[in-house]
């Protein structure tokens, strides 16, 4: 099975990464697994969970793209990070967010029923 992207770019799958690592291992007989390194486990699950294609462009240093890359990476696929999100918001932010979004409803059918009148 291929992963693909939702932008159709394949992505590496975790077998091919495996595959790729036994196949360049030296001691065959070992029963133990090859491990992987922190560096390539970061990469991996970047490329894995937000796409090849994601970067920073920020100029900064590893330990805060690795933090940016968690909080991304959370964001997308933790449904308890987005509650813990959501219950940090003040109240009244969410309820002007709300009233903002009423009002341009009100704005856009205010529209409407003047291009209704004028044809």
């Amino acid at each position: 099975m291929k992963a693909f992207q939702s932008d159709g770019c394949r992505v590496m799958t975790l077998t091919e990464f495996m595959d790729k690592r036994y196949r360049n291992r030296e001691d065959k007989g070992n029963i133990f697994g090859v491990g992987v390194s922190d560096a390539e486990f970061r990469q991996f699950m970047i490329n894995y969970l937000l796409g090849e294609d994601w970067y920073v462009s920020d100029p900064i240093g590893q330990t805060q793209i690795n933090e940016i890359a968690l909080y991304k990476i959370l964001e997308k696929y933790s449904k308890r990070y987005r509650k813990e999100c959501r219950a940090r918001i003040p109240r009244k932010w969410i309820i002007r967010k709300k009233v903002m979004k009423i009002n341009r409803l009100e704005d856009a059918i205010a529209r409407c029923e003047h291009w209704k009148e004028g044809e």
